[in-house]
């Protein structure tokens, strides 16, 4: 699976398909979890992680999965005694576009328009492609344009699936992730979030990262790397020993004379200026 073509597919699903608000967060935890898994067929999570990553109740959670699997979006079955469930995640791209055993569009037309050199049999077939389906062609196509133009989203994307809860960006988060870009390539901002994501550490169970401006600064100092150390400050500098000439005391007759060879001494020693 491709995370972000799953997570926009899965949002032109509900602009014809409804689930509840609990659903559509459960859908996303399962997502990073199964993510983190390598997109094993087949993967386990206990109910206690699923209330952690979705601040969802057990019962909340059971009609949630439910719900995800009367619509065919994931499959889950319980094992004996307290182990944990087995989910399957189905891939709602697959869904679409007709390529999963679940609910979907039947005909094979998106993937003969998204090759390079389409075959005439498929563009007969894109000629006949019902109003509702030539729609879900170029919902893709524009996602795919934005992927391409918007590295912000894409970048807020990922962060809303570290962050495992919610779908939206709040505009701080756009604020935030904008400022980052401006400096740190997309691919390497990404890559830094992860790492910000993994080191971690809360220091009760509930307590996560809600706000990207929370990353920004870990981000931004392991991108640029420390600051250069500041040149020592004259008064750390050595000085050297004013002449014995300069430490006797002198007659009055003497003092411009005594004056003017202060005044060079100085110079040479500080880099000049009066």
């Amino acid at each position: 699976m491709n995370y972000i073509k799953e997570i926009n597919a899965f949002y032109d699903w509900l602009e014809t398909n409804s689930i509840s608000s609990s659903s559509i967060v459960l859908w996303h935890a399962l997502m990073s979890i199964n993510n983190k898994t390598g997109w094993k067929s087949e993967f386990t999570v206990a109910i206690s992680t699923l209330e952690i990553k979705t601040s969802l109740s057990k019962k909340t959670i059971e009609r949630a999965r439910n719900n995800l699997k009367t619509n065919g979006l994931i499959d889950w079955r319980s094992r004996k005694g307290k182990q944990s469930a087995i989910y399957i995640l189905k891939s709602v791209e697959g869904i679409l576009w007709g390529n999963n055993d679940a609910q979907g569009v039947p005909q094979p037309v998106p993937q003969s328009v998204s090759q390079s050199v389409p075959q005439p049999v498929a563009i007969t077939k894109l000629n006949e492609t019902k109003p509702n389906e030539k729609k879900i062609v170029e919902m893709r196509e524009d996602n795919n344009h934005q992927l391409n133009s918007e590295p912000i989203k894409v970048f807020l994307d990922k962060f809303i699936e570290l962050r495992a809860y919610g779908f939206d960006a709040s505009p701080k988060d756009e604020a935030t992730a904008e400022e980052i870009l401006k400096v740190v390539p997309l691919d390497k901002a990404i890559k830094l979030l992860e790492q910000r994501f993994e080191t971690y550490k809360p220091k009760h169970p509930r307590q996560r990262i809600n706000s990207l401006e929370y990353c920004v600064g870990y981000i931004l100092d392991h991108y640029l790397g420390k600051a250069e150390t500041k040149e020592p400050k004259r008064a750390n500098q050595r000085v050297a020993p004013m002449p014995k000439a300069m430490q006797e005391e002198h007659h009055p007759s003497e003092n411009k004379e005594r004056e003017a060879y202060l005044k060079d001494f100085l110079n040479n020693l500080g880099g000049g200026g009066d």
